[in-house]
Formats: C-alpha cells, structure tokens, sequence
C-alpha cells in the first residue's frame, strides 16, 4: 500500500513537471491564471477581464531589455487607461515577473515606477503555470487581450497598441498637415538650407521621412497629432557652427530650439506643442492651446442636415459627457459634406448641420456661449480627389470638433 502510493505521487508529480508549454495565436481564447501579488495575496484572473483590454507583459528584473520600456508604458497606460471607447471600459496593463526573487521584484516595480499596473509574480519562472499556458520562454513577451476574452496581438510594439486603442476609441482622432522653417534663433532669415528630416514618436518608432527645402521649408502630411514626437535633422553643419537654431511657424513665431550635436539637429515636441505647426486653410500655422482635444465624427442627418438622427445622438454623447464634466471646455465645431452634395447647396447644408448640433448640445445643458460652430461646405476635403472613392467621400464628409480649456 505504502509503495503504490509512492508510485501515485511520483506519477503526479511528472506529469506536472512534464505540462507541456501552449503555444498561442492571434484568434485563440486567453487562458485564466494565478498571480501572486506584492502582499503575498494570491489572485486569481479569468479572461475577458472587466470588460477591459488587458496587455499581459512579461518581464524580469535581471533581464534589462524586458524593463527598457517601463517608463514609456507608464506614460502609455496613463493615456488610455480611462480613454472613451465604444464598447470597452478602459485599459489595463497585468506584469508578470518572471522570477523567484521576490525582493528584487519588488525593488525593480519601485525603481520603474510601475505602481499603477496591477503586478504580479511567476516565481517558478518558465515552469511556473501561467508560462507555460501563455508559451513564455523568453523575455520580454506581451499579450495583448480583448474585451471578449480573445488574443488580438502578440508582442505588439508601442506603435502598434497606440493603433489598436484608437481604433476603439469613441473618438476618431484628427489628421492635420503641418508646417514650420528652419532658421537660425538668432537670425529667422538665416535659413537651414536643406538636409533629411526624421519625425519620430516617443517610443522611438519612425513615423516618416521627409527632407528641407533651400529656404528651409519642411511639410508633412495627414499626421495624426496626438502624441509627443521627437524631429532629427542631418544636414551640412559646419562644426564651427556653434548658433542654435529654431522651427518658425508659418507665421513666423519661433516655436521650438535645438542645439546642433555632430551634424545634427534634435527637436522635442510635446502633442500641444505640434498643433502650432498645423496648417489652415489659408496655408499658414493655426496655432493651437493646451489641453486641447481634436475629434471627428461621421454623423448622417436628417435631410439637408436639419436635425440629427437618434444614432447621431448617441455618437455625440461621449462630448456631451466630456463637456459636463469639464465647465471649462469650449467646443469649436466645423461642418463639411462631400462633393456628392449639390455644390450650390453645400453652405446651406453644412449650416444646418452645425446648427442642428449646436441645438442639441444646448439641450444637454451646455451653455450657448461654449459652443463655437462654423460651416464649411466643400471648401476642405480631407482627400482631394476627382472621382472619388467612397472611402474618400466618407472621410470628406465629416464634423470636427475642436474641445479646448477657455
């Protein structure tokens, strides 16, 4: 009896050890797991999780490649944790350590200030069960996970969650070409005579390539404007050249300064501070404030856009929301139809539509005095095109909201 039963927890105990690593894909159904916890707690998770996107990363603190974006995922986090989105509520980040010395974990969470990410531990490392059920067995390695449970992205970079969430969001995030001159600081007539521009975002992805005229003229195009970027210069620098020089806006305001280092030119600009390059309708910079959200929305009408139809309603209470919440928000607000609509008609329409918006906002106890509306007829497409596609038409025919602290 005694020797069966030794046989029984020997056969137990391989086939636990022998538990085979699953290896998943896009499309599979997210496994649940246990996490031991800071406290000692031990935590138990099932996916979907609260109706939330969750990013599962996996990290070590011996292992520095797996912490080199903590900082930047902080920031991250921050921003779309409580983002509005259609049918998701909110963004969550679950780190798993995967390690067995626990006071190094918990050194490490300090030193990458990663306190506001619900934290975990996998202290049998590769053996540990949620390794194995998530196919860990190297560091770093992130799983990203939808509302419904289902593995949308392995290993996706920065750039690519940034995708991803705005896709979900209630609001579709504006495009806006933008402008500026390179001259020296000092001299805004001394112009950086040509050279390679290199816009990158925060987390180091490249986002496009453009180069400098000889009256050191840059433009880039359809730039999705919420997020911080960095702009690399190279260009022919006389080393004795020691000046620093600016980016001047259309209008001739200098807006941001770099000191030149080997040749080239490094610019560090907040999401704020971009919109002062944006470009307006008359080809010059518009300027723009702090704290400002930019927004569009497809919204359909009633005929000839006197009046807004109940889905119309519901797009538009997520600003409704927003607004009630924040008594300091002005919503600047510009309507535009394609070029489907009778030309001749095409101010009456966009009027309507901007009243009938204005209407409604009111009727939602938002004071007339922060609204601000403008009719734009066809006198801005996104996309100029002639025949046009209906994607193109679709994103021609549009409402912009501008929301900005007064």
């Amino acid at each position: 009896m005694k020797y069966s039963l030794l046989i029984l927890i020997f056969t137990a105990h391989l086939l636990t050890a022998q538990q085979p690593t699953v290896e998943l894909k896009t499309g599979d159904k997210a496994p649940g797991f246990v996490l031991t916890q800071q406290m000692g707690a031990v935590q138990g998770y099932s996916m979907p999780y609260l109706n939330r996107i969750v990013l599962l990363h996996f990290w070590s603190s011996t292992v520095k490649k797996s912490r080199n974006s903590h900082y930047q995922l902080a920031r991250f986090y921050s921003k779309y944790k409580n983002a509005l989105y259609r049918s998701v509520d909110g963004f969550e980040i679950i780190t798993v350590a995967v390690q067995s010395d626990k006071n190094a974990w918990s050194e490490a969470l300090t030193e990458d200030s990663m306190a506001a990410f619900v934290n975990g531990i996998a202290s049998r490392g590769y053996n540990d069960e949620i390794c194995k059920k998530y196919g860990v067995n190297q560091l770093p390695a992130d799983v990203l996970i939808d509302e419904t449970g289902t593995i949308i992205a392995i290993n996706p970079g920065l750039r690519e969650l940034e995708y991803i969430l705005d896709e979900r969001k209630n609001f579709q995030v504006i495009r806006k070409n933008i402008t500026g001159t390179f001259a020296e600081t000092d001299n805004s007539t001394a112009f950086l005579r040509g050279g390679n521009l290199y816009l990158f975002n925060n987390y180091g992805d490249t986002i496009t390539k453009t180069t400098i005229s000889p009256a050191g003229v840059f433009t880039i195009n359809d730039l999705k404007l919420n997020q911080d970027f960095n702009i690399r210069v190279q260009t022919d620098l006389n080393p004795s050249q020691n000046m620093d020089f600016s980016i001047y806006t259309a209008r001739g305001e200098k807006a941001f300064t770099s000191s030149p280092q080997n040749g080239e030119l490094l610019f560090k600009i907040p999401a704020s501070g971009m919109e002062k390059l944006i470009e307006d309708e008359d080809g010059a910079s518009a300027g723009g404030g702090i704290d400002q959200i930019e927004v569009i929305k497809s919204l359909l009408f009633k005929p000839n856009g006197q009046g807004l139809l109940p889905r119309d309603e519901k797009e538009l209470e997520p600003i409704v929301s927003m607004m009630l919440k924040n008594k300091a928000l002005i919503a600047d607000i510009s309507t535009h139809v394609n070029s489907k609509a009778n030309s001749a008609q095409a101010n009456g329409i966009t009027k309507n539509q901007a009243q009938s918006i204005r209407t409604f906002l009111i009727s939602k106890g938002i004071a007339s005095g922060r609204i601000i509306t403008s009719f734009k007829g066809q006198t801005q497409p996104r996309e100029k095109c002639a025949p046009c596609t209906e994607e193109q038409l679709k994103k021609n025919s549009r409402v912009e909201f501008r929301l900005y602290k007064n």
